[in-house]
Order: C-alpha cells, then structure tokens, then sequence
C-alpha cells in the first residue's frame, strides 16, 4: 500500500502536522505517549472505495505486528477489525450507497489497489467530509501504538497493562485535552458514557516519559519521586 506519507520532506510535514495538537495559533507541545507511539515511516493510508462525501464512523487504526502481519489491503483489514465476512462488509457499503461509482461489483471492492506495506503500522481510511480532523485521527491512533511500545520496553508498568476498555478511555482524555472541537466534543460524550481512566493522564504522560528518557531515571530519583 501507498506510505500516506511522503518522502523527505514529506516526511518532515507530516511529522510537524501530526506533532502540534491543538487549534492552529495555538499548538501545544506533543505529549509523551504521543511521542512514544509517532514513527511517519508506519503511517498508511487504507483505501476502502468510499465515495468522498460518505463519512466513516471509525477512520484510523493502529496495529501491532501480531495482527498486521496477515492482512494485504483496506477492505481485509475492514473484514477484520469488524470480525465480519468481506462480502457482508462490503453489503453493508454498497447497500448505503457509500461506494465509489467505479466500484460495480464484490470483487472491485475486494481487490481496490495497494498492499500494506509493514505489519506494524498506523492506518487512517478515507473518512469522506465532515469528519473528524485527520491529524487529530493519526494522534489517536499513534497513541494507541504509544501503548504498545509501553507493552515492549515495560510490560510491568500499568501503561501496559490496560484492558482494551481502559486503553481507548484514557486515549479518549487525550482527545478531550488536546483535540480540536470535533473529537473534542465525541471524547466528552465517550467519557460521559464510559467514566473516568485509570491511569491519569499525567501519570500515563510520566511513564511514558520514563520510557523515553530512561537515563533521567536513576535510583536517586526514584526514591526523591517518593517525597513529590
């Protein structure tokens, strides 16, 4: 599959675009989980046919390598991640008139172009209009691989050990802290619905920081962290 990114300097915007939460003329600096899951050269863009004013309710994903490592294109991945047979998935599309007009049959669909070109990455479909920012998608979603490199370098910490349920609430804090007003205002109606993540945002912003910078973190400090 196509990097979504391109190369060079390319590169370098993407990077810019996706580490600058907030509203433009406003930025804030990258949290750490962010900075901990951000990697450009995994980014890939998932087609799945939509026509361009068929809005998506899930556009990103974020995957480790386990369950990467077996899937070659956007309707597949699809298939997967709603655990549906591809020939209903794509039902469900044609059926809601969301597909692109070039699309005239199962198999179109099924085979769209592309291949996805590394088993751990972070992926974004094509929402269509009106969605949410797409930066604001790649945050949430190099977040969540934030969360799998925390599971890699530190599997006793409680960053890693979150159930999937815990894990997207406390992705959706994040939204709420440095999103813009769209996912802004679902990651409020999430929380309102879901309650409140352990761990905090600023203890999950400390480990992963600590994953980081692991030469800041010294027997001394641990034990004057103790007394803060």
């Amino acid at each position: 599959m196509n990097q979504y990114r391109s190369e060079q300097f390319g590169d370098v915007e993407f990077s810019v675009d996706v580490l600058t939460p907030g509203e433009p003329g406003a930025w804030q600096e990258p949290d750490p989980l962010l900075k901990l899951g951000f990697d450009p050269d995994v980014a890939e863009y998932l087609d799945i046919g939509l026509k361009k004013d068929a809005a998506y309710s899930h556009a990103g994903i974020s995957t480790p390598k386990s369950t990467g490592a077996f899937l070659k294109n956007g309707p597949e991945f699809l298939s997967y991640y709603y655990q549906e047979p591809q020939e209903d998935v794509y039902e469900i599309l044609r059926k809601k008139g969301m597909l692109r007009s070039n699309i005239e049959n199962y198999q179109d669909w099924a085979s769209l172009p592309g291949e996805i070109s590394s088993t751990d990455f972070v992926g974004q479909y094509d929402q269509g209009q009106g969605g949410v920012d797409s930066n604001d998608i790649w945050r949430h979603e190099y977040r969540h691989r934030g969360v799998s490199q925390a599971q890699q370098f530190n599997p006793d910490i409680p960053l890693a050990n979150l159930t999937k349920e815990e894990e997207e609430t406390l992705l959706r804090l994040y939204d709420y802290e440095y999103g813009r007003p769209k996912i802004k205002a679902e990651a409020k109606e999430y929380i309102n619905n879901q309650g409140e993540a352990v761990p905090t945002l600023e203890h999950a912003n400390k480990m992963a920081r600590e994953i980081m910078e692991p030469e800041a973190i010294t027997p001394l400090s641990r034990i004057l962290s103790l007394f803060n």
